[in-house]
């Protein structure tokens, strides 16, 4: 069995089925009032005293159009493919499970409209990194690491969306 814990962000409603009669959310201080067996109102406690965290989420844009395939010329402009456009659309309610509330990214086109949604959803802006572009990290590798060490440090819940040749040094 896996625990989870977790907030409440918006209670959309629930229909009971075989399984399930009833979801209940409640503070973590009421929650032993509600549990049958022992082992269970351990984890409560536990999960009540460990520490908060909180996420960054270090994302590789969705997929891409081929850079044989791109017209462009400039490979800052290629955008995401058919499937990196669904892809996209998928990450919102999951990067909305972490609690994400700041969005930074990569200035090059496919990193920014694989956030892009997700930003709008949660009505802010998408902070560009020149730092964690592809070009960025080629001529200042160093600085790309500190920006991502910077990030690190945000109290905020953070997405950090780049690109693969990048990732090993974020």
């Amino acid at each position: 069995m896996d625990y989870w814990v977790g907030h409440v962000r918006e209670d959309e409603g629930f229909a009971p089925d075989e399984e399930v009669d009833e979801i209940l959310w409640v503070p973590v201080s009421e929650a032993s009032a509600f549990l049958t067996y022992s082992d269970d109102a351990a984890i409560v406690r536990l999960a009540a005293g460990a520490p908060s965290t909180t996420p960054l989420i270090i994302l590789r844009h969705a997929k891409a159009i081929k850079r044989g395939d791109f017209d462009g010329g400039d490979d800052t402009d290629r955008p995401l493919s058919g499937r990196g456009r669904g892809e996209a659309k998928t990450l919102v309610d999951i990067l909305d499970a972490y609690g994400i509330e700041r969005v930074h990214s990569s200035p090059f086109k496919r990193c920014i409209s694989t956030v892009s949604r997700f930003a709008k959803t949660i009505d802010t802006k998408i902070h560009l990194e020149p730092a964690l572009s592809e070009s960025g990290h080629e001529s200042d590798p160093e600085a790309t690491a500190a920006r991502a060490r910077e990030l690190l440090d945000s109290p905020a819940p953070t997405v950090l969306c780049t690109h693969r040749p990048v990732l090993p040094t974020v």
